[in-house]
């Protein structure tokens, strides 16, 4: 009989130590949780700030010399990504209505969206080349008189999302 009961003590004692080792792998979990999604929070609100000072670079507002460049580097970015989404557009024979934005066939007379005409489309791409630099084919005017580069997706003057993009 003493086997049996010092069988019964170690598997009692094991399963302590067992439900203590799990309660702490549980409850280290729990912390380490709470410590990425607070981490996760910081980083959103970082974002956040980030953000507003980027819209009132966009806007024109006044930001700190320091951010400005920050500011460009993220207008670069977006415009390569506006690039390559107009080429994508490109490959699948599509186009962006400049109205509504919706991405439609090359085909359509009228965007299926807004039902603005393709002749007013392109109408306004002819009209985007000031006659007073016609040598600057690649250009688009934005509604402010600016001249932009042709794959610029916000004015260079007034930060104002220009026509094509």
């Amino acid at each position: 009989m003493e086997i049996f009961e010092n069988i019964g003590k170690k598997a009692t004692s094991t399963y302590k130590f067992a439900t203590e080792k799990t309660g702490k792998v549980v409850e280290e979990t729990k912390l380490k949780l709470f410590i990425s999604r607070s981490k996760d929070e910081i980083n959103d609100i970082y974002s956040d700030i980030g953000k507003a000072v980027y819209e009132k670079y966009v806007e024109g507002e006044e930001v700190e010399e320091k951010y400005i460049q920050n500011c460009i580097e993220i207008d670069t970015i977006a415009n390569e990504i506006e690039n390559a989404r107009m080429k994508i557009l490109e490959l699948n024979n599509k186009r962006q209505c400049p109205n509504c934005y919706a991405e439609i066939d090359k085909n359509y007379k009228y965007c299926p969206s807004c039902g603005y005409p393709k002749e007013e489309f392109e109408n306004e791409k002819a009209d985007q080349v000031s006659e007073e630099y016609p040598e600057k084919n690649k250009s688009q005017v934005c509604k402010c008189g600016a001249q932009n580069p042709n794959e610029a997706c916000f004015c260079t003057e007034c930060g104002v999302k220009l026509i094509n993009h």
